[in-house]
């Protein structure tokens, strides 16, 4: 009975802030940014929490699933949690149209689910910009450089 009565205790401190990248695209997976812009695990709780995994899942192959462990999370502070590069570029080249992907964050201590999350972004074929709503600086993933420009530049470097 302690064990679920500390399990309820965890599930009650812990908060978890996700947000996820609101388009994602193939430049994503070239410029290695996160899917998440933010994902946080918050302890307000009196008493520091250890051993904390942190899982990241997709029904799609969108991402590689990952997780992370957290050793330790001291009372009243929040730790940010870093999934790099977890995306798939073969789902990306495969993507022939915009849809929506899930992902699922799954907060577990000893085997026992904490917080279970569902979150959606917007996933853009292989040849798609976001747009200004989306990472601006992705553009340049599909500009190409005029040759000749290169080469004087390459010559001053020189």
């Amino acid at each position: 009975m302690a064990g679920k009565r500390a399990i309820k205790t965890l599930q009650e401190n812990l908060k978890l802030t996700l947000q996820p990248q609101k388009f994602l695209s193939y430049a994503d997976f070239v410029y290695r940014t996160s899917v998440f812009s933010a994902l946080k695990l918050r302890n307000s709780g009196n008493t520091v929490v250890n051993d904390i995994t942190v899982s990241v899942t997709s029904e799609e192959s969108i991402i590689l699933p990952g997780s992370h462990t957290i050793e330790e999370i001291p009372y009243s502070t929040s730790v940010e949690v870093v999934f790099d590069y977890i995306l798939s570029p073969v789902y990306f080249i495969e993507c022939e149209e915009v849809k929506t992907v899930g992902f699922n964050v799954t907060v577990t201590r000893e085997k026992s689910v904490l917080i279970n999350e569902r979150v959606e972004s917007t996933v853009l074929p292989f040849d798609y910009w976001s747009g200004l709503e989306g990472n601006s600086e992705n553009l340049a993933y599909f500009v190409r450089p005029k040759l000749a420009d290169c080469d004087r530049v390459i010559a001053d470097a020189a």
